[in-house]
């Protein structure tokens, strides 16, 4: 998946995700982990970035879902999920 991605994100770990408004679908959250890609390939890690949207949107314009599944939070099993909208702010 990563391999298709010219510019973007794959994000590990994020924080805070759920402190938005929950029934209209925005949030926003920390990446705690993530790695910058350019050109198919991983470039480096992230810092003092945090992401932001509407997961109700984001979910009608996946581009790709993973084969392998992961634990997330220690209650979620979910793969990987390519989203093109996410907006990013980053130092």
């Amino acid at each position: 998946m990563v391999n298709d991605i010219k510019e973007g994100l794959v994000i590990e770990q994020l924080m805070g995700a759920g402190q938005g408004n929950i029934l209209g679908g925005d949030f926003s959250g920390n990446v705690l982990l993530g790695y910058k890609v350019e050109s198919g390939k991983i470039v480096g890690r992230v810092k003092d970035t945090m992401v932001s949207g509407n997961i109700y949107q984001i979910l009608k314009q996946i581009t790709a879902i993973g084969s392998e599944t992961k634990w997330v939070g220690g209650f979620l099993n979910t793969p990987h999920i390519c989203c093109p909208e996410v907006s990013v702010a980053s130092k």
